[in-house]
């Protein structure tokens, strides 16, 4: 069965097509202080490894930290900002992707 719900990177920046939407939000595309918000958070509470972390996504992870800041984004956001972080995804392809991240 095809999967038509991807990932792909241009320029480093992600784009996240599902079925037939695409979200080209980034994380510049909110508020300097909710973009400050965000990356603190991501900088302080991630941890890079070697190994990826196979039990949350990033559609996961992204409702961790809109609890936490009660703030919304989407799913291509949360990737941008992780990517801004330096954080590297263990397939670029994947719609919900993992991260190299240590247990959170």
């Amino acid at each position: 069965m095809f999967n038509n719900s991807y990932c792909k990177l241009v320029n480093g920046r992600p784009i996240t097509y599902n079925c037939n939407s695409v979200d080209k939000a980034l994380i510049s595309d909110m508020p300097k202080d909710v973009q400050d918000r965000i990356l603190n958070w991501i900088k302080r509470d991630f941890i890079k490894s070697k190994t990826p972390y196979m039990d949350k996504t990033s559609y996961g992870l992204k409702h961790i930290i809109q609890h936490i800041d009660n703030t919304y984004m989407t799913n291509n956001q949360f990737k941008d900002a992780m990517l801004i972080c330096g954080f590297k995804m263990v397939d670029e392809s994947e719609f919900n992707c993992h991260f190299y991240i240590s247990k959170i």
